[in-house]
């Protein structure tokens, strides 16, 4: 008995340490307001493994809600992240600064107009009769979306598990994000929901030319993004460090210490926290480094010399263009397969597309691919399993019967769908190279497979995941 509770505890020890490391820590809808800080912040939030971002709202503040709607909708497309739902406060009870500097600032390609702005209750009420999942409220802005939602919504309340708040250290007039709504955090405090006051105020840390070429070196678009908002002269926030602290310190909790603020908790950053302990963190969060999401390798194989010289060529520079993820998932895909072809490559690309989509994680979508059950076809559906694990084992994707094999596949997410098909210029040269081959050497030959490795590498290494597919809403939301 003794040595069965030991086995026991070791098994929970074990499961404490490594149980899901696919599923982040939070699940959060973020409310802004669309400062400076608040575009960092997102930034962060958006690459981190660690944070699933349900959605964002847009409130008045630095700016009106309705701009901000744009600006977030244009940093979103630019992300790839078109499907991540957004809302607009219409509320007007707040007065928005209309701050020029962070009106003037580009968050993304302009996107065009549309005819109705999804509200932010809407948005809230969706999201969150459609997760499981206990969510944060992150609030960089005023409290007023959320005093909204408790008013409006009777999910709030029963599905909120906290308020992230970032505003300055006392409920004063001084405090821009708590003026804007003073009345909000009262009606808030009165209901079952835990409010935690992340104080903004860093002191002397901040971003120098130093730390904004630290944060470009990650490479990707979030941390590029982060960089460039703090080029703009002669605007206060441009280089102070305030709605980022959230992001922080769900993240390196230890950077801060805690107290009771009157109704709630507070977090300040510690006094001996440095810029480069900041932009160490920052790095960690742009880099996807602060969780290990392997489940066999403590590291996966970096070092060029670990794979096969056609395969090494090209390594660096295809990781630069479209991230380690794909890489990897490729990797797994090509053992899994055992060997290099193109729909399988192509289904790899399929399936990160879909989760870029809507701002998905692993084992979170079902999949219906009509990519049949024939080669060459169904290899896309290897590439989809590994790159979404959306596999036969979770029972998360089904092969269609009744319809003509195509490289296509319907991607469901929080009870909203699309349909990503393989453009039909791409489909036509995979078809012609394949028969091409087939026809000179026949499925038999070796040749035949070197070719179709050379083919798969090249795919893989120039087709970008972002041109090749058509993406069509097939859902009946109008958001």
């Amino acid at each position: 008995m003794r040595r069965f509770r030991s086995i026991i505890t070791l098994l929970i020890f074990a499961l404490t340490l490594s149980a899901h490391p696919w599923k982040p820590k939070y699940y959060v809808i973020v409310d802004t307001d669309c400062g400076f800080d608040d575009l960092r912040a997102l930034c962060l939030m958006l690459a981190s493994p660690e944070i699933r971002i349900l959605a964002i709202t847009t409130s008045s503040g630095v700016l009106d809600a309705g701009t901000g709607y744009y600006k977030v909708k244009a940093l979103l497309n630019d992300l790839h992240h078109e499907g991540l739902l957004v809302g607009a406060s219409q509320d007007t009870l707040v007065k928005p600064a209309n701050c020029q500097p962070a009106k003037d600032l580009q968050w993304g390609e302009a996107v065009s107009p549309v005819k109705e702005i999804p509200s932010a209750l809407e948005i809230v009420d969706f999201v969150l009769s459609n997760t499981i999942e206990p969510v944060t409220f992150v609030s960089l802005g005023s409290l007023n979306t959320a005093g909204s939602c408790l008013d409006h919504s009777g999910l709030f309340e029963q599905r909120i598990e906290k308020i992230l708040w970032s505003s300055g250290p006392g409920l004063t007039v001084g405090n821009f994000n708590y003026s804007l709504d003073t009345a909000s955090i009262y009606k808030i405090l009165q209901h079952n929901i835990a409010v935690h006051h992340v104080n903004g105020e860093t002191g002397d840390a901040g971003y120098t030319t130093i730390v904004t070429g630290e944060i470009n070196k990650t490479g990707s678009q979030p941390a590029m993004k982060m960089a460039s908002s703090t080029a703009v002269p002669d605007a206060v926030y441009a280089k102070v460090i305030f709605d980022e602290l959230i992001p922080l310190l769900m993240h390196f909790p230890g950077m801060f210490i805690q107290d009771t603020a009157g109704f709630f908790l507070r977090y300040t950053l510690k006094s001996d926290v440095t810029t480069d302990q900041i932009t160490t963190a920052y790095k960690k969060i742009l880099g996807g480094e602060t969780v290990n999401r392997n489940q066999v390798l403590d590291v996966f194989p970096m070092d060029t010399v670990a794979y096969f010289g056609d395969v090494q060529k090209h390594m660096t520079e295809t990781i630069e263009m479209y991230g380690w993820e794909e890489w990897m998932a490729e990797t797994i895909t090509a053992e899994l397969h055992r060997h290099l072809g193109m729909y399988a490559v192509i289904g790899v690309k399929m399936g990160i597309r879909a989760k870029e989509y809507f701002n998905a994680g692993i084992d979170e979508m079902s999949v219906v691919t009509y990519a049949g059950d024939n080669p060459p076809y169904s290899c896309l559906n290897d590439g989809i399993q590994v790159s979404t694990g959306a596999t036969l084992g979770h029972g998360l994707i089904q092969v269609a019967t009744s319809h003509i094999n195509t490289p296509a596949a319907d991607f469901t997410y929080m009870n909203r769908k699309i349909t990503i098909s393989l453009k039909e210029e791409y489909r036509e040269q995979v078809e012609q190279e394949i028969n091409e081959y087939n026809r000179i050497y026949g499925l038999n030959n070796d040749i035949y497979w070197e070719l179709v490795r050379n083919a798969a590498i090249r795919c893989w290494m120039n087709w970008d995941r972002n041109e090749i597919f058509n993406i069509q809403n097939t859902g009946d939301l109008n958001f």
